[in-house]
């Protein structure tokens, strides 16, 4: 009694069987026999939701466990910490896995259960504008977070800052850092109009993940405001923990620019 069970193919043998959770334990079965668990690890905490699903298409199944609206991912059946994590939705949406596009790989969808009010708390009345730098650029995959709610957009360098790249994200085949470095990034200028410039900061501060005052070794960026050739902007700049796994698994842009990777 009180166990969960977990159903999905742990061995990548194109058959599934169950796991059982208890707590932040998770026991693993390959077959369909009575017995005990092969092996057992602890992933998240006991109050964590959970998700399996196919994350990186090697045709093994793994957990994703969810905490309010972050998401961490984990592509091994073992104790550790988390791969990567991401921030999607709310945390009072439904969200389900699947490979929605077929190609092999579980991502995640959240249904809205009905419009909510936000509160809107004051950020920065001098309103600095925001350089964007990956998916959020014109033309690129995230765009549509920030399109149309713009006054003016500049393309602008920011010297003091590197842009790294890493892969095999659920949301987006390629995830864009920014490092502080000297090789220089490029990217746009995004200044919003007053009226609505509070309530497009807390939105892109809801979309990079970043919480004012929550410690960076439980985010992926800080929002930080650094120079441009175009004058001082925000930007989300990788925390430490970030810095050290792109730096580990991904390479850096030669350019600066996302669009010329």
């Amino acid at each position: 009694a009180g166990d969960a069970v977990l159903v999905g193919d742990w061995d990548g043998d194109g058959v599934d069987t169950i796991m059982v959770r208890r707590g932040n334990t998770f026991f693993v079965k390959n077959n369909l026999k009575t017995g005990t668990a092969e092996y057992e690890f602890k992933y998240g905490d006991a109050g964590d939701a959970v998700l399996v699903g196919d994350w990186d298409g090697d045709s093994v199944d793994t957990i994703t466990i969810r905490r309010g609206n972050r998401y961490h991912v984990s592509n091994r059946l073992r104790t550790g910490i988390a791969e990567w994590n991401f921030a999607y939705g709310d945390s009072e949406d439904a969200t389900y896995a699947g490979d929605w596009n077929g190609d092999g790989k579980y991502s995640l969808l959240v249904r809205h259960s009905h419009p909510r009010p936000r509160p809107v708390p004051a950020v920065d009345s001098g309103g600095t504008p925001v350089m964007v730098y990956g998916t959020l650029r014109t033309g690129q995959a995230a765009e549509y977070v920030v399109r149309g709610t713009y006054s003016s957009n500049t393309v602008a360098r920011a010297p003091h800052l590197e842009l790294w790249l890493t892969y095999n994200n659920p949301l987006y085949r390629v995830w864009p850092w920014a490092i502080p470095g000297n090789q220089g990034m490029v990217g746009e200028v995004l200044t919003f109009p007053h009226a609505t410039y509070n309530a497009m900061i807390n939105k892109m501060d809801r979309w990079e993940g970043y919480v004012p005052g929550r410690s960076p070794s439980r985010m992926n960026y800080t929002r930080e405001i650094v120079e441009t050739d175009a004058g001082p902007a925000y930007v989300y700049v990788a925390t430490p923990w970030r810095q050290a796994q792109a730096k580990r698994n991904g390479h850096i842009v030669a350019t600066g620019d996302f669009t010329r990777y």
